[in-house]
């Protein structure tokens, strides 16, 4: 972009670049365009402070850089204005692009965010994220700092600041406003996944059944909800154990124990079967499995066995073709008697036993065809207005239920919406995120 040169005495003594303080693009005027500036400094209070080597000034380098500013914004107000407002209105749009795609960095008054902390030679996510990251952590440790303060003078006893009620009030606001932009970027980040699920489906829907383009787009579908081949306990795994089953049942969210396209032997102590479920999940929320942390080597209760399972089968959507073979309770019964009563490798590589009266929960997703309804579904209870089936099987502790794949990804928009809403944030059609404008009855 350019260089300011500081001459001292008549020769040049210092060169530096300011790209940093300049920002924008290549110049234009009448002699032509694609130009750099180039600023020449030259002044009596230089003279006067040039070494005897003509190689430096005797100037501090915090009054040297002040000095650079000074002349850098009045070329920026005064010289190049006109270029210089077209090329910040353009970084503006990006940062407000930006802010609605990564919504917690909107930690801040997106306006003073722009002006006091983005330099102005940032203008892409990658810059406005370095420029932001380190402010961002500062924050968050100044609000934890505070808090922690304000919780010890209340447990020591000590006597409390007059203005203790405002001082608690202020950063139970910030925690608050923190959790908010979190809350966003999560949801922000689920949309994107709802968005590509939703293309998924229909890409496969208009595949034809059978074909290695199919079973492609399946393998790929299936991926987005769970990694293939993989066991989420895994410790040399812990990447790829990360999942998005919450999109078809919010229990699901932080399930750690988990196996997704694994053949049961090796996930299931001494069975021998080749049978692969497409996820099986026994430690839900932390709720179905004595765990006491995930990838650690916490403690496990032997005593207690493991008392529910998740079993989750995909049925390609627009599929028509169901064989005996196919069936999603002969399915899904089947694995659970191959799963009853043996043991499953938990965190630490401890092996934690099934209980006999373990409660198996069942949840196949796949398009309701007439095939699929007549032949299997025709019988089974109607749940969700409709748009799902159930069948309960007392005698084995089974519970399995048949869910619509538009009806799961209706569903986990709606939950998504929720969160939208709880972070204060509306959606946009090109799927940015705003802060919702207050009304008139809002003051």
């Amino acid at each position: 972009m350019g260089a300011d040169v500081r001459q001292g005495n008549g020769r040049t003594v210092e060169t530096r670049k300011i790209d940093d303080l300049v920002g924008g693009g290549n110049f234009q005027t009448s002699e032509g365009s694609d130009l750099r500036m180039h600023l020449i400094l030259s002044s009596t209070y230089l003279d006067e402070r040039t070494a005897e080597s003509r190689t430096a000034f005797t100037i501090p380098e915090n009054d040297l850089a002040e000095i650079s500013r000074t002349v850098v914004d009045f070329v920026r107000a005064e010289v190049f204005a006109d270029q210089f407002e077209s090329w910040e209105a353009d970084r503006r749009q990006a940062f407000n692009s930006f802010l609605a795609d990564q919504p917690i960095f909107a930690f801040q008054d997106p306006d003073e965010l722009f002006e006091k902390s983005i330099p102005h030679n940032a203008s892409s996510p990658e810059a406005f994220v370095r420029s932001l990251s380190v402010l961002r952590m500062r924050r968050e440790n100044e609000r934890e700092k505070q808090l922690s303060e304000l919780v010890g003078t209340v447990v020591t006893g000590d006597r409390l600041p007059e203005n203790f009620s405002e001082l608690v009030a202020t950063a139970a606001r910030g925690i608050q406003a923190n959790e908010l932009t979190s809350l966003a970027h999560h949801a922000a980040r689920r949309k994107v996944v709802l968005e590509l699920l939703d293309r998924m489906i229909r890409r496969v829907r208009d595949t034809e059944e059978g074909t290695p383009a199919s079973n492609h787009l399946e393998n790929t579908l299936h991926t987005l909800l769970a990694p293939m081949r993989t066991m989420g306990t895994d410790p040399a795994d812990i990447v790829r154990s990360s999942h998005d089953l919450w999109i078809l049942d919010e229990r699901l969210t932080y399930t750690a124990g988990f196996s997704s396209d694994q053949q049961l032997r090796k996930t299931v102590s001494n069975s021998p079967s080749s049978d692969r479920p497409d996820i099986l999940l026994w430690n839900t929320g932390f709720g179905l499995a004595p765990i006491e942390e995930p990838y650690g080597n916490g403690d496990v209760d032997d005593i207690e066995p493991l008392s529910r399972v998740f079993i989750v089968e995909l049925k390609r959507p627009g599929r028509t073709k169901y064989g005996s073979a196919d069936l999603i309770e002969s399915q899904i019964m089947k694995y659970v008697a191959q799963i009853r009563g043996g043991r499953i490798e938990g965190f630490g590589r401890r092996s934690i036993r099934i209980s006999n009266d373990c409660q198996f929960y069942g949840l196949a997703i796949a398009d309701f065809t007439p095939q699929l309804l007549e032949n299997e579904l025709d019988r089974w209870e109607p749940i969700d207005n409709g748009t799902g089936r159930r069948r309960s099987f007392a005698t084995q502790n089974t519970v399995i239920d048949v869910i619509e794949w538009s009806s799961a990804l209706k569903s986990a928009r709606e939950r998504n919406r929720a969160l939208l809403s709880m972070a204060g944030l509306k959606l946009r059609a090109n799927a940015a995120f705003d802060k919702p404008a207050p009304s008139l009855s809002d003051g």
